[in-house]
């Protein structure tokens, strides 16, 4: 039983280098190119294996755990993590971040983001490049009109207003 446990432990160890080496090339690719949902859902995905395999490792060398209740756990939590966390702020203020250290970035891909993006993407309107200011004034210009329209209270959006509050301080031009 000792050798299947130190077998177990080893294979453990072994996807954890795995892990940490996907984890860390998928870092160098976000450096190199940016955010995407895909590449954020993909880190959310390594840190739900990460304590998956730490939960696993406990029952190799506790056998009164009880691992299934463990994983159901762990996937409810984390399923409810990946749907309260803002993926479309991470993605904005992680390429707009990139943007200030590299100067590359695609304003189109920002533009395509959700409405919770844009308190980051006002971020660029002082960034000091006229192509990129451009293109974020028009972009911000046609949502600050489609937020301009009024809606009953029935369709209030948090998204929506917090986008509206940032945008009324700001004199946009299309």
């Amino acid at each position: 039983c000792l050798i299947l446990q130190i077998l177990y432990s080893l294979l453990i160890f072994c996807t954890f280098v795995i892990l940490f080496s996907a984890h860390f090339r998928m870092s160098l690719y976000e450096k190199a190119y940016g955010y995407t949902y895909l590449r954020v859902l993909t880190h959310m995905f390594m840190a739900f294996l990460f304590i998956i395999l730490l939960v696993t490792f406990y029952r190799v060398w506790n056998e009164k755990f009880k691992l299934l209740k463990a994983y159901i756990i762990v996937a409810v939590i984390s399923y409810l993590i990946i749907n309260y966390v803002n993926i479309d702020v991470i993605i904005a203020r992680g390429n707009i971040d990139i943007y200030l250290k590299t100067g590359k970035i695609d304003v189109n891909y920002l533009s395509s983001l959700s409405y919770d993006a844009v308190p980051e993407i006002t971020r660029l309107l002082d960034c000091g490049d006229a192509e990129v200011e451009g293109k974020v004034q028009k972009y911000l210009y046609k949502v600050k009109e489609q937020l301009s329209n009024d809606e009953s209270w029935q369709s209030l959006n948090v998204s929506r207003y917090r986008a509206r509050k940032v945008l009324s301080g700001y004199e946009l031009s299309g």
